[in-house]
């Protein structure tokens, strides 16, 4: 049995529904199914950020990724986490804690990803991830799907 499966399955129900794995398909046949999302309050950094994502995923997939403002409930979001209140990662952020401040969180979910930040720097790494990922494409080499989810501090520690 594969262990991550095994391990899942001890888990409570809520605990275990935070660790499954969703796929979500972000472009298909050079089409974006989802928007790039920035909070009403985003600042240059994450709009930057968002820009880069656009530019990256329509070089892998040949869509053209709209960048939008919206609450992060659906859609490929980017920013602090911070800025989008209404979402609930089940993950906690430590904006204030300096040696915390680059952790960011990387997650597909039902409609769609988010890549949050701890801090405006921290929001670049989860967009770098995903531009560095190995993508998988369908025959026509134009469908691309992300699926997975981390947590991760910063690079050094």
């Amino acid at each position: 049995m594969n262990p991550i499966a095994f391990l899942t399955a001890l888990l409570p129900a809520p605990v275990s529904a935070l660790c499954a794995i969703v796929s979500t398909p972000l472009a298909e046949y050079g089409r974006a199914l989802e928007p790039i999302v920035v909070s009403a309050n985003a600042n240059a950094e994450a709009k930057g950020a968002a820009d880069t994502l656009a530019d990256y995923l329509g070089r892998i997939s040949g869509a053209r990724f709209e960048v939008k403002t919206g609450d992060g409930e659906s859609g490929i979001v980017v920013g602090r986490a911070e800025d989008f209140p209404k979402l609930k990662t089940g993950v906690a952020f430590h904006p204030s804690d300096a040696m915390r401040g680059e952790e960011y969180l990387l997650r597909s979910q039902a409609h769609g990803v988010w890549l949050l930040g701890d801090s405006d720097l921290a929001v670049r790494h989860p967009v770098w991830v995903v531009s560095l990922a190995r993508w998988g494409s369908t025959a026509a080499g134009r469908a691309l799907t992300f699926g997975g989810w981390k947590k991760l501090p910063r690079a050094w520690h």
